[in-house]
């Protein structure tokens, strides 16, 4: 129970803008439900998600891919495909490539200059 506390509270320090001091927290809050519940439970899964957000809204796209990656494999391994979570966490990994795409250079359409 504490740990869900703890993940809401990670949610709380993100919807308030404060995704560096967030991510931090959710990196505790993944540690301690991969130890009491391992790495493919649902609620450790949930922690990983919000861990991708934090990473994303920080800027570190890269990283953020890789853990929403992650978390929808094991999502569509534990969950099934077609789990309302599994298809909500393949359109986050959707959201960040899009997002990293974006960052690429030379990605500006003709004309116009960075």
């Amino acid at each position: 129970m504490a740990l869900d506390a703890e993940l809401n509270v990670s949610f709380a320090l993100i919807a308030s803008g404060r995704q560096a001091r967030a991510l931090s927290h959710v990196d505790t809050v993944v540690a301690g439900f991969e130890r009491t519940h391992g790495r493919d439970h649902p609620r450790t899964l949930a922690a990983r998600a919000l861990r991708s957000r934090a990473l994303g809204e920080t800027g570190r796209i890269d990283e953020a891919v890789a853990e929403a990656e992650r978390v929808a494999d094991s999502r569509a391994r534990v969950l099934g495909a077609s789990h309302p979570w599994t298809r909500w966490s393949q359109e986050r990994l959707g959201e960040w490539q899009r997002a990293r795409q974006a960052q690429l250079p030379g990605d500006q359409p003709s004309g116009e200059t960075e």
